[in-house]
């Protein structure tokens, strides 16, 4: 990495992620979940955005269910804080978020993004990664989504890189009360073109629309009508439909199925600490700026002019208590004065 004035950057990182235990473990539609994994952050998603190459209507989402009974908020100790409605700030602890508003999906489009606090996420592990459960009137009622997520960054200079969106029916389907229950939509981060290891910090989830179309030829289910699941195109360069699936009687959308109601994001194994990325660097007159993505926690920097022999002197302290971005500066009030007469140096951070 070259920076003004012909100061060479190189960063060394030092630090190790610590799997959160299991525990508060509950169960639904098949699926085993850890609630203290699950995504506690959520915004709302519309207002005209143009996200991956699907347009969103005006307007957010405003309604929600009601509460959904039977869902594991009735049982001791779940926090029913993490389901949607509650955590998009439209609804109570139980409650489901309706998208799009007016469950006029047909051509309407809004939807929910959700992450970790803490700079913390989700590695591509073997089998499936997380699962949606969607709120719904009976067993046959399936409303589709589409759902993208993104990959968190690993190197220097680089942003969080969003994957295509996709489409995948449910997996299956628990009654609550009465004919009412919730289906669960499991997700492999590798179907979505992730690869092992690599760590995704957001998702997002929006209704399909009329006019969503599959990659691929699809299967013919009579009369030269063709379905498929996988990645969603939206410029109409395919004619096969989105697979309603083995629970809907012809496996087609229609008009009262463009509305899904999201009710929970649950992740089937351990969040970690996402990896720490020098963002940005920069040389402004004696000193050098650092921006630097750390979980939380107390980490130092150090730096050194060779590394054949090493020399790492201290530069500074830090705590990042809510984890994020931290600017650090290498200068004479955080350290030591910055040579003039360097042509190199390096740098490393450490936790404390």
């Amino acid at each position: 990495m070259k920076v003004p004035s012909s100061v060479t950057l190189v960063f060394l990182l030092m630090a190790s992620g610590v799997a959160v235990p299991a525990q508060n473990v509950f169960q639904f539609a098949g699926y085993t979940f850890d609630q203290r994994n699950t995504p506690n952050q959520a915004a709302l998603l519309g207002n005209s955005q143009m996200l991956g190459n699907a347009q969103f209507s005006p307007g957010l989402p405003t309604t929600t269910t009601g509460i959904i009974l039977g869902f594991p908020q009735s049982s001791a100790g779940f926090n029913g804080a993490l389901t949607l409605g509650a955590l998009t700030g439209l609804g109570s602890s139980g409650t489901a978020v309706n998208i799009p508003t007016g469950n006029n999906g047909t051509v309407t489009r809004q939807g929910i993004e959700v992450g970790w606090s803490g700079y913390r996420g989700l590695a591509n592990l073997i089998g499936d990664d997380f699962v949606i459960y969607e709120a719904s009137s009976s067993t046959q009622a399936v409303e589709g989504f589409i759902v993208r997520v993104r990959i968190a960054p690993t190197a220097f200079g680089q942003s969080g890189t969003w994957t295509a969106w996709y489409y995948f029916p449910p997996d299956s389907f628990q009654t609550t009360a009465g004919a009412e229950g919730a289906f669960a939509d499991a997700f492999d981060f590798s179907d979505f073109g992730v690869a092992s290891g690599q760590m995704i910090d957001r998702i997002q989830m929006a209704n399909l629309v009329q006019a969503d179309r599959m990659v691929g030829t699809g299967t013919n289910i009579g009369g030269n009508v063709f379905v498929g699941t996988g990645r969603v195109v939206f410029d109409g360069s395919t004619s096969v439909q989105p697979d309603a699936g083995s629970f809907d009687t012809n496996r087609l959308f229609d008009a009262t199925t463009w509305d899904p109601d999201p009710l929970y994001v649950a992740a089937l194994h351990d969040v970690a600490p996402l990896p720490t990325v020098f963002t940005s660097v920069s040389r402004q007159s004696n000193y050098i700026a650092l921006e630097v993505a750390t979980p939380p926690g107390a980490w130092r920097i150090e730096s050194t002019d060779s590394l054949t022999p090493t020399n790492w002197q201290f530069m500074q302290n830090f705590t990042n208590q809510a984890g994020g971005l931290s600017s650090l500066l290498d200068s004479g009030q955080n350290g030591r004065p910055l040579p003039q007469d360097t042509a190199s140096r390096y740098y490393r951070l450490k936790s404390e």
